[in-house]
């Protein structure tokens, strides 16, 4: 037994096999380049992310804006103060306080017959994060065209008394920043029973 340990303790322990430096090296270029790949496609996914956020944004902001001019008229749409910033007929600006206080005065400045009206809005459809009142500067914005005409295509659908049948043509263009509008844009359009009657200087409704 005493022989054995001593030759046990002269042979040492069991070498092992560790990593060389070029194994190493090899290892470190592999993690590198995926790193850099990752980190390639991480903008343009985030970019295709916000895209897809604003998209929806728009198309449930349209299908409102649409219902509140077309259908529910001032009724039941008060809350528009809180969206909209600003509303632009020919060379005025109206502000809350200063031209509207209600949704009765945004419908009815949104409908008037002076081209390129125009609203600023923040999204009525955005995070409840954005609605809050310290942080919706930061919220998402867009500029809002409302043009209602005499139908163009009434006439084609065998309707005969086109004074009675109008087009409502939405345009949303974002984002807004501060050198304008962005390049973005969808349009809504509707053919509704109604012309736009006008109620005085500053209030225009679609009435059937």
């Amino acid at each position: 037994m005493k022989l054995c340990f001593a030759k046990r303790a002269l042979e040492g322990p069991s070498t092992r096999r560790g990593f060389t430096m070029i194994e190493i090296a090899i290892c470190i270029a592999v993690i590198g380049f995926a790193l850099v790949a990752v980190i390639g496609v991480l903008p343009k996914g985030m970019l295709t992310q916000r895209d897809n956020r604003t998209d929806t944004i728009i198309g449930q902001d349209g299908m409102y804006w649409m219902e509140a001019i077309t259908r529910s008229g001032t009724n039941g749409v008060d809350e528009l103060t809180n969206y909209v910033d600003e509303i632009r007929v020919g060379v005025t600006t109206y502000t809350f306080g200063s031209g509207f206080v209600n949704g009765y005065d945004i419908i009815g400045l949104l409908c008037t017959d002076a081209p390129g009206t125009r609203a600023v809005v923040r999204a009525i459809s955005g995070s409840a994060v954005e609605q809050a009142r310290l942080t919706r500067d930061f919220a998402f914005k867009y500029a809002l065209y409302v043009d209602i005409q005499p139908s163009k295509t009434a006439l084609l659908g065998g309707i005969n008394d086109l004074d009675s049948v109008s087009e409502v043509v939405l345009t949303f263009r974002w984002p807004i920043t501060r050198t304008g509008e962005g390049g973005r844009s969808r349009v809504f359009r509707e053919q509704v029973s109604g012309t736009r009657q006008e109620i005085d200087s500053q209030h225009f409704f679609l009435k059937p």
